[in-house]
């Protein structure tokens, strides 16, 4: 019955950003259609052919769109790395696990990620995150986030012994961000968690 949940709702995913694409591509039918006809004159670019090339590309579009927004690029995660610690994402990084869960209708997710850096760039960011006033050192069990659990199993989770949280969030049973690092392996991982 939750397969059927998720077809239907992928389904439907996919018809609102076709929609949303068709209201770009009609318009730009009867454009090109029109230049075709008073400049270009090009005799392949037929009505029919024109029809089925912005039909392939509202499709192409559609779907492509909809697989990124279940399988985010590495790029998502530099954004979320960034976003929740104020740092840049150092040249040497290297995203080895990554995985997000789909936003719910409250635009709530959860996305976690572990990546290698350089030794100079390991330290560079657990210098910059201690200095921070936005974390605070975690004391807590640590697990890896749920989105990388089952693919980090290559990873012992008890070398990422420095560990730091958002400290209004460590409050709370489930921290917003946390940060850990593996000094052994020079491996950081991170598990952002909006519910």
């Amino acid at each position: 019955m939750g397969y059927l949940i998720l077809i239907g709702f992928v389904f439907i995913l996919f018809l609102f950003v076709t929609f949303l694409t068709c209201i770009v591509t009609f318009p730009l039918y009867f454009l090109l259609r029109f230049l075709n006809r008073k400049y270009f004159n090009l005799f392949w670019l037929t009505n029919r052919r024109l029809k089925l090339i912005l039909s392939l590309v509202t499709i192409l579009f559609a779907s492509y769109h909809v697989y990124i927004a279940f399988y985010p690029s590495d790029s998502f995660y530099v954004d979320e790395f960034e976003s929740n610690t104020k740092i840049t994402f150092p040249k040497s990084g290297n995203i080895i696990i990554k995985g997000a869960s789909y936003p719910d209708i409250h635009g709530d997710y959860s996305s976690s990620a572990i990546f290698s850096v350089d030794e100079n760039d390991f330290h560079s960011i657990l210098n910059k995150i201690k200095a921070s006033k936005e974390f605070q050192l975690d004391n807590c069990d640590f697990s890896f986030g749920m989105e990388i659990r089952s693919k980090s199993s290559s990873f012992n989770e008890e070398n990422f012994k420095i560990r730091y949280a958002d400290p209004y969030e460590c409050k709370q049973s489930i921290p917003g961000f946390i940060i850990a690092f593996d000094e052994k392996n020079k491996l950081i991982t991170f598990d952002r968690n909006s519910w």
